[in-house]
């Protein structure tokens, strides 16, 4: 799932295509990150405008999610969030902010992502 937000607004669209996911999978796979702190990037808001890209999946009876979130003010820092649902329990793995070591995301791909959604 691609969210889009613009303006305290969200858009939410979905990615069927198993080859695409596993392409964006990789993509974010061949950042070098390091993690970062909030207070470095005090006005880093990727809700207001940005995206946020939700990967979810089961094996093992358990419920794997990974959200990315990315600011279109801020391409060169990541927001990630996996979390695993097993047996009812929800078990927040982490939420950390990383800096990109090796460019930055290119926003014209995620936009090109998002219109590939339904």
């Amino acid at each position: 799932m691609i969210i889009k937000y613009q303006d305290a607004d969200f858009k939410t669209k979905r990615i069927k295509n198993p080859d695409k996911m596993k392409e964006i999978l990789l993509y974010f796979k061949n950042f070098d990150l390091k993690e970062s702190n909030k207070s470095n990037y005090p006005n880093y808001n990727y809700w207001a405008n940005g995206y946020a890209i939700h990967f979810e999946g089961e094996k093992d009876y358990k419920i794997y999610d990974l959200v990315i979130g990315i600011s279109k003010d801020y391409p060169y820092v990541l927001e990630i969030f996996p979390d695993i649902t097993d047996k009812r329990l929800f078990l927040y793995v982490s939420h950390n902010m990383y800096e990109i070591l090796n460019g930055k995301v290119n926003i014209e791909y995620l936009e090109e992502l998002w219109k590939l959604g339904e």
